[in-house]
């Protein structure tokens, strides 16, 4: 039989053929992690966009005019519909006692 002769080139590339078979076994297990807590995260950011709406809505709705008006209904306020003014009432033009 006859021996094998191994050459330092055969050596190097089976040592970078397991160095990179070892570095992809790394990077799809990082991957793999990384995938789950950004499907996580996205799953929080929809949760979070679904109760943003919702608050908006409930903004919208406690802020309109007929909510307001039942709530100070409620509270014993009334509307008034007399005008009320601090400044007298002027005259639209004064009378000097001539007359055209």
């Amino acid at each position: 039989m006859k021996s094998r002769n191994f050459r330092p080139i055969n050596i190097l590339l089976t040592i970078f053929s397991i160095f990179f078979a070892v570095l992809q076994v790394i990077l799809l297990n990082f991957d793999s992690t990384s995938g789950t807590e950004l499907s996580k995260l996205n799953d929080e950011t929809d949760k979070i966009e679904i109760d943003n709406i919702n608050l908006n809505q409930e903004i919208a709705s406690a802020s309109a005019i007929v909510t307001i008006s039942v709530k100070a209904s409620k509270l014993g306020l009334i509307q008034n519909q007399k005008l009320i003014s601090l400044n007298g009432a002027l005259p639209i033009a004064l009378s000097s006692g001539r007359s055209l």
